[in-house]
């Protein structure tokens, strides 16, 4: 008999079908992060996760919280030196599982504004178990983005100047190269 019990079964059967086929699970050690609703939590949480790995290499950090001014937050190590500004962005990683057995693992973010003036960009990849920072300078940036794999013009519907990274690994490619990973805590 349909009722609100057998309906709340069926929901809770296809949110687990969902996270085991994106590679999650209740008991990850980062499930919290799925239930996360709004972009710039997951934004602030970033640029959170980023100012601390900076203020832990011994900088000083400060959080931009204008939307008049560019990048998510900006450091320095010595008060005389200019401060470099820093573009965070983060994504959830999904997984795949081929029928081989295998993983494929991808992220993917978007919005990034290569017209705003940044020093660094930097990426947050929240696994499941862990989480991992990739950065690129500016000057990398300017000079790469248009022979990288990863990267692409096409970074929001309706726009052509906002661009996308997408760092994956699958049986025919790997990607991941293409970044400086700079930290990973399990």
């Amino acid at each position: 008999m349909l009722n609100v019990e057998l309906i709340n079964r069926w929901i809770e059967e296809g949110r687990q079908k969902e996270l085991a086929d994106e590679g999650w699970h209740d008991d990850a050690t980062f499930a919290g992060w799925l239930n996360l609703a709004k972009t710039q939590t997951k934004g602030k949480i970033g640029t959170l996760v980023v100012g601390a790995y900076y203020e832990d290499q011994g900088f000083a950090v400060e959080y931009i919280e204008s939307k008049n001014l560019s990048g998510d937050l900006k450091y320095r190590r010595e008060v005389h030196e200019k401060w470099k500004i820093v573009e965070v962005k983060i994504s959830k990683c999904t997984v795949k599982w081929l029928r081989s057995g295998l993983q494929a693992i991808s992220f993917w973010w978007n919005q990034i504004r290569p017209k705003k003036e940044w020093d660094e960009i930097v990426l947050v990849g929240v696994y499941p178990d862990e989480l991992r920072i990739w950065r690129k300078s500016r000057e990398e940036w300017d000079q790469t983005r248009h022979t990288l794999t990863s990267c692409s013009e096409k970074g929001h519907t309706g726009t052509n100047d906002l661009h996308k990274v997408n760092l994956k690994r699958n049986t025919r490619s790997d990607n991941f190269f293409e970044w400086e990973e700079i930290y990973r805590v399990k």
